[in-house]
């Protein structure tokens, strides 16, 4: 899919909606095709079909309200052919989400928040479904308006809250997925990094086996995309992000992922950004005063007085000190860690930039 944006903006969105509007009005032509091309080989294979629907599946979860009702609309048409579009799997559970039941004529509100999420989450249920369902929901509910956020969010909690332990560990593997598909791609890694803090911080990931190593894998397997993600990685809101997502597995008692999480921590005390070492030092604070067994208990009284008590935005030469002094309250090794990647040339800024840097920063 395209997600690329310059200084008229969007232009991926743009993309994407013109391929679905395409695709209603072609893969139609291409059913009636197959239909009577016996013997001769069928162009829609099961791969494709499920390819195709996984893409329409991401788009219809995702934060634009244009494209939602633009997926939804030409999805429905398409599950609707006669003769059928064939090799759709668990094709009742997606007449179930994109038809409106009580007026079966009239087409679900997609720009709505509030009557679209409720609808999409039952996708997750779906095993053939959950990754692409998942790798759209993460972006509108790691997104930046409030009621998208809300919304979204609200809706997968509630149903995981009633679904199996299963599914709830079929959605963070997804989650896992998603980090090394889009590895390097911020308009992913940040809402990902948003929606795990979400997950493991509402209890979703409480019941691991620490006896599977599958299962164990999980927790690892965020720690170590975050700590790739922000490695050598300059902005704010991705460092800010990733360092929630870091403090929020240290509930985790594993070694090969509470040792680590700590260091990134303490190594963040020290970060070149004053809001970054503040962060660090608010999420470790509450997570001491969270779960028990992260700092020394000899060490308590001066951890919880140095953490909340110490002014972060100093001048980092002035704090590596008093930083340096807590890796052994928490039971750890320092290791270097590269927190800010290679000097880069600055690019000589182009004419009517400004629009595109806007769209970037603000990750849409």
């Amino acid at each position: 899919a395209d997600y690329s944006t310059d200084n008229r903006g969007d232009v991926g969105s743009w993309v994407r909606e013109a391929t679905m509007v395409a695709l209603e009005q072609v893969v139609p032509l291409i059913v009636f095709r197959d239909s009577k091309s016996a013997p001769h080989p069928c162009w829609l294979t099961p791969d494709l079909v499920k390819r195709m629907l996984d893409q329409f599946i991401q788009q219809l979860c995702e934060k634009i309200d244009r494209i939602r009702s633009r997926a939804g609309a030409s999805l429905l048409s398409l599950l609707r052919l006669q003769p059928p579009l064939p090799h759709v799997p668990k094709r009742e559970l997606l007449m179930q989400v994109l038809q409106n039941e009580s007026h079966p004529t009239m087409q679900v509100d997609w720009k709505s928040p509030a009557a679209t999420f409720p609808r999409l989450v039952h996708l997750v249920e779906s095993e053939e479904y959950t990754l692409s369902a998942v790798s759209g929901l993460v972006i509108s509910i790691g997104g930046l308006s409030e009621s998208l956020v809300k919304h979204s969010w609200d809706a997968l909690l509630r149903l995981l809250q009633k679904e199996s332990v299963s599914t709830r560990l079929r959605v963070a593997k997804a989650l896992t997925s998603t980090l090394g598909t889009f590895k390097g791609n911020d308009r992913v890694i940040i809402p990902v990094f948003k929606t795990a803090h979400l997950f493991i911080t509402n209890g979703c990931l409480d019941e691991l086996d620490a006896s599977d190593e599958s299962q164990t894998n999980i927790p690892r397997d965020l720690l170590l995309s975050a700590q790739s993600e922000m490695r050598g990685s300059s902005d704010v809101n991705k460092l800010d992000a990733g360092a929630s997502l870091v403090a929020a597995l240290l509930q985790f008692p594993f070694a090969q992922v509470r040792g680590p999480s700590l260091q990134t921590l303490l190594a963040f005390l020290c970060h070149k950004y004053p809001r970054v070492r503040r962060r660090a030092a608010e999420e470790l604070y509450m997570q001491v005063l969270t779960h028990e067994g992260i700092v020394c208990q000899e060490r308590m009284e001066e951890t919880m007085r140095v953490l909340p008590e110490t002014d972060w935005t100093l001048p980092v030469p002035e704090l590596k000190a008093l930083r340096d002094s807590l890796y052994g309250a928490f039971g750890v090794e320092r290791v270097v860690v590269a927190t800010t990647g290679p000097k880069k040339v600055a690019a000589k800024p182009k004419e009517d930039s400004s629009y595109k840097d806007f769209v970037k920063e603000m990750h849409y």
